[in-house]
């Protein structure tokens, strides 16, 4: 292994991964590396990744034209940080292919470098599409924190090559090292996970559809359970009755995740128009998924967008939202200000939002502030949930 000095400035993680792929260049590693790199696929959350590639390319081929001959194809789950990749290799001769978690992003791909996903059905999927789309001596390079490592993604990656191992460990990180993809493994198509839920908060029966990575998986969340409970009590029935007789009822599914509420919305309100939109891509494939398997697709528009961007101002009547605290594995605690800023802008003066949060967080001050008067409909020992009603704009 390299006994280069660390750089602090780097995410231990992704200094895991880059020292890997040098040591694999530079052949010191039990690994064989390519004898010819063309095709590199990263799955790249933040654009480091990339950023830290060409370095580590020019140092250890010695070879002036492997950046040009390379294919890269690339995986931003958050839309925010693919925009922000995009743009900054816009005029590089060697820009991604974006793609999502699928065979198009791992197909004869030779080198696979990224973080480790933040779930195991995240992680099995890449195992699988790798081991079965890859290149025959395709080598696969995950890091992550020590805390998050367990010895079980040896085996989740064992699933789809013959050969794993983990690195030394470097500044409490290491990296999951993969080789000799098995080929011939599980059909990408038996990774979506498809579940008839029938919680009486639902209103009857539905089909939740997840693909690996969106949020809570094919199941309700309590989060949403909570919100759709105070959606059905008789006091805000009543409140909320001049929108079944509306002529043009636009509803926002905020953050819409697996497309649950969208879908409640969508059974609730048979004449409203409802969107569906998340950030994440694993979130609007899957809600996409659910519209269509329940037949509320011609109903339901689910859009890939950032806190409501893509939203006409002032032409939402409701607003659903159960916004995120995680990014990733790591607990952020201002990720609903935007979208809060975002619903303030989407909806019409007097229009509605219900927001369910966890309880220690002080959302309500910030839904005062931004959206309009705001106050509390229920609380219990792990969530809020709020109705707020949009202040006529000055």
């Amino acid at each position: 292994m390299s006994n280069e000095p660390s750089d602090e400035r780097i995410d231990p993680a992704l200094e895991r991964v880059l020292s890997e792929a040098r040591e694999l260049l530079r052949g010191a590693t039990p690994e064989h590396a390519p004898r010819e790199l063309t095709r590199i696929a990263l799955i790249d959350d933040d654009g480091a990744i990339w950023h830290g590639l060409f370095e580590t390319l020019g140092t250890e081929t010695h070879d002036a034209t492997t950046a040009r001959r390379l294919r890269i194809a690339a995986r931003n789950d958050a839309l925010d940080a693919e925009a922000q990749l995009r743009a900054d290799t816009a005029h590089h001769e060697n820009a991604p292919h974006w793609h999502g978690l699928e065979q198009e992003l791992l197909a004869d791909a030779q080198l696979i470098l990224g973080q480790l996903p933040k779930t195991n059905a995240e992680l099995r999927a890449l195992s699988l599409l790798a081991g079965r789309h890859a290149a025959p001596d395709a080598i696969l390079i995950l890091g992550g924190r020590e805390k998050y490592l367990h010895r079980g993604m040896n085996d989740i990656l064992a699933e789809g090559f013959t050969t794993v191992r983990a690195t030394r460990g470097a500044r409490k990180a290491r990296a999951l090292v993969a080789s000799q993809p098995r080929g011939e493994v599980t059909p990408e198509s038996d990774l979506q996970s498809d579940t008839i839920l029938n919680d009486r908060e639902l209103g009857g029966p539905l089909i939740v559809c997840a693909t690996p990575g969106a949020f809570a998986g094919a199941k309700l969340d309590l989060g949403t359970r909570a919100l759709l409970g105070v959606l059905q009590q008789p006091q805000l029935v009543t409140e909320m009755g001049h929108l079944d007789g509306q002529d043009e009822l636009n509803i926002l599914d905020l953050g819409c995740g697996t497309g649950i509420l969208a879908a409640v919305a969508a059974r609730r309100w048979p004449t409203a128009r409802v969107t569906a939109s998340d950030r994440s891509l694993a979130a609007v494939t899957s809600a996409t998924a659910t519209a269509r398997a329940n037949g509320l697709d011609d109903r339901i528009h689910v859009e890939r967008d950032l806190a409501a961007a893509k939203v006409p101002p002032a032409s939402i009547d409701l607003v659903l939202c159960n916004p995120p605290f995680h990014d990733g594995l790591a607990v952020v605690e201002d990720l609903a200000a935007p979208m809060f800023r975002g619903a303030a802008q989407a909806l019409r003066p007097g229009g509605l939002m219900l927001t369910v949060f966890n309880a220690h967080l002080g959302h309500r001050q910030t839904l005062q502030r931004v959206v309009g008067p705001t106050r509390q409909l229920h609380r219990d020992a792990k969530f809020i949930v709020t109705l707020s009603i949009r202040a006529e704009r000055a």
